[in-house]
């Protein structure tokens, strides 16, 4: 909550410059996905075990279809979930200033205290053009036809689509302010929480069949191994009768799906593995089982860094990619 000055102001009563904005969403989102990776990779359970409920309770939010949060990827709804409004009540639904008035005709309140989630910063290409001028040739805005079109060839990014001729790559993130429902006007909110008891878990064996694959119980020797998923044959080979040790593997397996389906970038092997380990103990979760498994072994060994801006950049990856395999299941 804002604290009063001496001369009767607050602090959230100051004017702050757009500047000094993106500087505060930078340091309050970064804070939280650090911490997030810090609890994740600390030798306390407890702490651990609190990280993983930080995922499953944002991810549950996408069932409620009514806020555009629901649509959101998973490191953006912790970051809301994170953050506080004025009075110190924690965000479920977070709007922009001008979706409240068109969406709700609700007035975000003066000097509402703003939260911050992160939107990625798109360089856009004409395929084309971009090859025949040895570059990478950026779309931009055209303000006299107030559309987004190739500087060269005048298509508009629509028509590029169209005809296979349009990409775009991430080169950062930027933080974007939001505002709580509690921060707007016509009335206070009902306070919403979404129930685990209320919520239709699909079967595991649906999310098998749907991807082609096969599930085999047998030892594996000295391998050392509990079990592996082969992306070339979409078999599943397991040593022990274990549901963490399948969503281990199933985790794989939707991971391996959605990279072949661009819908996810290509990871190194130690991604994959904490990507696969940490999506077992959230599943696990999401079922009613508590587990925690060797994610933290895993944490460790790829977490060399102290770095913040680091941590928080391993944080939206990795995290986004939990949420999308926590999307395809549920």
């Amino acid at each position: 909550m804002s604290q009063p000055h001496k001369n009767g102001t607050k602090d959230s009563e100051k004017p702050v410059s757009p500047n000094q904005e993106i500087d505060e969403g930078r340091k309050t989102t970064n804070a939280i996905l650090t911490q997030l990776l810090n609890d994740l990779n600390a030798l306390d359970n407890e702490t651990y075990n609190k990280a993983i409920e930080k995922i499953v309770l944002s991810h549950n939010v996408k069932f409620d279809k009514n806020i555009p949060a629901s649509r959101w990827t998973l490191s953006n709804r912790i970051l809301m979930n994170g953050q506080t409004n004025e009075d110190n009540i924690s965000v479920y639904d977070a709007r922009g200033r001008q979706q409240w008035k068109k969406q709700l005709n609700r007035n975000v309140k003066p000097y509402a205290k703003p939260i911050y989630i992160l939107a990625p910063l798109l360089k856009m290409y004409c395929v084309q053009c971009s090859k025949e001028k040895n570059r990478n040739v950026t779309i931009a805005y055209d303000h006299a036809f107030k559309t987004i079109r190739c500087v060269f060839c005048k298509q508009t990014k629509d028509q590029l689509k169209q005809k296979h001729q349009y990409k775009e790559n991430a080169i950062g993130f930027q933080p974007i302010k939001l505002f709580s429902i509690d921060s707007t006007t016509n009335g206070k909110a009902e306070e919403k929480k979404i129930l685990d008891a209320k919520v239709k878990r699909p079967e595991i064996k649906q999310v098998i069949e749907k991807l082609g694959l096969s599930v085999d119980y047998h030892d594996l020797g000295n391998s050392g191994r509990f079990g592996y998923y082969n992306p070339r044959t979409k078999e599943i080979r397991i040593s022990v009768e274990s549901e963490q040790t399948l969503f281990h593997e199933i985790a794989h397996a939707i991971h391996d799906h959605l990279i072949k389906t661009d819908k996810a970038k290509k990871r190194t092997y130690a991604q994959g593995e904490v990507i696969a380990e940490l999506s077992a103990c959230s599943i696990s979760r999401l079922y009613g089982i508590e587990w925690i498994g060797h994610s933290r072994e895993y944490l460790k060994n790829y977490l060399r860094t102290k770095d913040n801006e680091k941590l928080s950049q391993v944080a939206q990856s990795l995290i986004n990619d939990i949420g999308q395999i926590l999307d395809f299941i549920f």
